[in-house]
């Protein structure tokens, strides 16, 4: 935590009044981009690829209309190989998405963390960290915070309404280390983005208008929106830091009133459950994402809101109905409560 902290506070926090989407050219020009991002893209973007990297130079000694046609069939070639690695990619996500139990999404995911050596001692205790969480959680008194003002000018244009964190939610950024392989980095920060990322975002936006929440700085969190969604196809606008509220013993917690006053249709997902106090049941939680290519949360969320979230007049009673985080009030800790309800 200290050393995420250190690293977002390399880039200095704009202090912007409101939402801001502009883009970022004067970042995106220190991008290097390493690994994979799982992007899945559609058949007519690759039809518009260009084909600069096969432009014929002007020399006379060589035919430029045969060279031409050389060209247009290389590039429908590629064009061809691209559209068939993204229709694998998308039947892969199909039948992983058919195969999952997505009952199982979360408590399932700390109890397999927690019960295999195969698991590294630093996510066993941030799986841990999330129990007495989620304990805190349910048992903090609510009154003891000024809910925030709702941000004007927003426009909900869907019926549901969905937040979420980026930090161990959808990437895990860390300071640059030598012999890793990163998804994107710049001068500051190496980032791996969570796979199924990209799908995730594109399915969840058919259904709800998506925000960024982040505890993290302005300025951090519109370089990381740009990686995940470099066309704006998906966020609507970016709540960080200063649109945090912070409780009487430093808790910081994400008040998601400052998006809409209706908290039957509005939803906060965060690997950190003590953001959920001000809305206990409008918080989704998910097992924290370090750097694991096998990762597969974002895909049982995605069946888990399309199962029970994206049909319903009220998410509260599901959310809540659902984890059953209630029960952990009658024990010690959160930790407790999970070695006795779930083992």
């Amino acid at each position: 935590m200290n050393q995420r902290n250190e690293k977002q506070e390399q880039c200095t926090n704009l202090y912007l009044p409101q939402l801001i989407n502009k883009p970022l050219e004067e970042n995106s020009k220190t991008f290097k981009q390493i690994g994979s991002i799982n992007t899945l893209k559609t058949i007519s973007q690759f039809k518009n690829d260009s084909i600069s990297e096969f432009q014929i130079k002007n020399d006379v000694s060589y035919n430029y209309s045969n060279k031409f046609t050389q060209s247009n069939k290389e590039k429908s070639q590629i064009q061809s190989n691209r559209a068939h690695t993204v229709c694998k990619q998308y039947q892969f996500v199909n039948q992983l998405r058919n195969e999952i139990y997505y009952k199982n999404y979360f408590i399932g995911g700390i109890k397999e963390i927690l019960s295999k050596d195969k698991y590294s001692q630093n996510l066993k205790q941030m799986c841990l960290d999330q129990l007495n969480q989620i304990y805190k959680n349910v048992t903090c008194n609510t009154q003891i915070f000024n809910s925030k003002k709702q941000m004007p000018n927003l426009i909900l244009s869907k019926k549901y309404s969905i937040a979420i964190d980026l930090d161990e939610t959808l990437v895990h950024s860390e300071e640059l280390q030598p012999n890793k392989r990163y998804d994107f980095q710049n001068l500051q920060f190496g980032a791996f983005i969570r796979p199924y990322s990209q799908q995730f975002l594109q399915l969840v936006s058919k259904h709800a208008n998506l925000f960024i929440f982040t505890s993290s700085n302005l300025k951090y969190a519109k370089i990381i929106a740009q990686i995940l969604d470099p066309q704006k196809e998906y966020f609507q606008g970016i709540f960080f830091r200063d649109h945090c509220t912070v409780l009487k013993d430093n808790t910081q917690t994400k008040d998601i009133n400052i998006i809409s006053g209706d908290l039957t249709k509005i939803i906060l997902i965060d690997n950190n459950p003590q953001c959920f106090i001000p809305q206990p049941f409008n918080g989704i939680p998910i097992i924290p994402f370090l750097d694991s290519k096998t990762d597969q949360e974002l895909i049982i969320l995605s069946q888990f809101l399309e199962r029970e979230i994206f049909n319903v007049e009220d998410v509260q009673p599901v959310i809540k109905r659902f984890f059953q985080f209630e029960q952990f009030r009658q024990f010690q800790n959160g930790v407790q409560a999970f070695e006795i309800l779930h083992n």
